[in-house]
């Protein structure tokens, strides 16, 4: 685990992007700086700003998958999903293993109405990641027709203590 992401588990994202700025200083061209002050950003929900330092991150090292993802995410909170569903997908097309990736694209589709679409990628992370409680409950009220819920209902009961948030779609 890196230094930048020990950092942010133990002063918590507000103080943590305060030492990577000073981190930024020293070393510029650092695609994993750019990448957790993105992320430290994001956490707070200042998702313009999170999107402009993933796209950095993305400009420096274009095969990041994680970095995409987050970008995307940063697009969802944006409101702005055909970026989002671009960026999800430049995620998957780098990193096919990345169940939450799906995951996340397959609830962009549930929400913009693509019912099949929504169900073929909730399948492909289950594919990915066959014990995703998440996203078994998630097919399943997709399956039964339910129209896209809050978020908290996306997540199992007995798991609701145990995931961070999901980003609002």
């Amino acid at each position: 685990q890196s230094l930048a992401l020990c950092l942010l588990e133990l002063a918590g994202w507000q103080e943590s992007e305060e030492v990577l700025r000073k981190a930024l200083g020293l070393q510029p061209q650092s695609p994993d700086i750019h990448q957790h002050l993105g992320l430290a950003v994001l956490e707070q929900s200042r998702w313009d700003e999170a999107a402009q330092w993933l796209e950095a991150t993305l400009q420096m090292e274009p095969e990041r998958a994680d970095a995409w993802y987050y970008l995307g995410v940063a697009y969802i909170n944006l409101q702005n999903w055909k970026a989002a569903e671009t960026q999800l997908l430049q995620s998957i097309q780098r990193d096919p293993t990345a169940h939450d990736t799906y995951y996340v694209l397959g609830l962009l589709y549930w929400r913009q109405g693509r019912t099949d679409e929504a169900i073929e990628t909730l399948e492909a992370s289950i594919e990915v990641l066959p014990e995703y409680p998440e996203a078994e409950h998630a097919l399943e009220l997709l399956r039964e027709g339910a129209s896209f819920p809050e978020p908290e209902e996306l997540i199992p009961e007995e798991r609701l203590d145990a995931l961070p948030a999901l980003p609002r779609l």
